[in-house]
């Protein structure tokens, strides 16, 4: 038996590295709070994000030396609004744990000190990258099947037209 959204968010763990001494990285984990969205939500977050790395790769070709002014034109325009990181967990974030200050005392979860916390060189970046991570990554348990939402939004148009033929 399925059930359709059981709970409004779900958590994941959260792993980012900052530069250390000598070439040594520093590995940071905690553990973040999402909110589920369902299809349509997640599919127009979908479509900006793309929509942002279109309009990063255009414009880094555009500026890369010897390409012509019209590098990139070829490349879909896509018809969503770009977004930011930082828009996208505005959208989803909801909370953390296992957060900690610089003297390592417990931080709690507010706005300032997500703003803060997250200021941290890719540690941004992991959030947004483990919200979509958490959408692809097939089930490690349970049948050999993949699951509806290891493909992404292709998943349900494929499966209607196998069942067509």
């Amino acid at each position: 038996m399925a059930r359709i959204a059981p709970v409004p968010y779900f958590w994941d763990y959260v792993t980012f590295y900052m530069v250390g001494d000598f070439g040594k990285h520093i590995k940071s984990q905690f553990k973040a709070k999402y909110r589920r969205l369902d299809q349509d939500e997640y599919e127009k977050l979908a479509a900006r994000v793309n929509a942002a790395r279109i309009a990063a790769i255009t414009g880094a070709l555009r500026s890369t030396p010897g390409q012509p002014g019209d590098a990139g034109k070829d490349l879909p325009a896509g018809s969503a609004e770009p977004i930011t990181d930082q828009e996208v967990v505005d959208l989803v974030f909801m909370d953390w744990d296992d957060m900690e200050d610089e003297d390592g005392n417990k931080l709690p979860y507010t706005k300032d000190n997500e703003a803060r916390a997250f200021k941290a060189l890719g540690c941004r970046a992991a959030v947004v990258t483990t919200f979509f991570d958490a959408h692809m990554k097939a089930p490690e348990k349970n049948s050999g099947e993949p699951s509806g939402t290891t493909t992404g939004t292709s998943a349900a148009p494929t499966q209607q037209k196998t069942a067509q033929t």
